[in-house]
């Protein structure tokens, strides 16, 4: 199947906690565990009008604070290059709307 203009979609960069978990250790590249200090929290994110869930990082919140259902929004790197990589994570939406 072929992706065209009919598959795109644009988005608000907003979405829903739908889970997430932390991550106490990463693996460093040569098959080595590194341990986080502070853990790394991941969340799968539902963006809104996509039809499929996203897994990044969360940031700027602490994991005890994170709650299921909660509305989110992308953090971009400062520089962009029109890839996924440039969502640096999902940072809760201040306020909770």
């Amino acid at each position: 199947a072929r992706l065209g203009e009919e598959n795109i979609a644009e988005l608000s960069g907003k979405g829903t906690l739908l889970s997430y978990t932390t991550a106490a250790v990463e693996i460093d590249g040569a098959g080595n565990f590194k341990e986080l200090k502070p853990p790394k929290a991941l969340g799968a994110i539902k963006l809104e009008g996509a039809a499929s869930t996203i897994f990044m990082p969360l940031g700027e919140v602490k994991p005890e604070d994170l709650k299921v259902g909660m509305p989110v929004e992308v953090v971009w790197r400062e520089e962009t290059r029109g890839e996924l990589a440039d969502i640096k994570y999902f940072k809760p939406v201040k306020g909770g709307a």
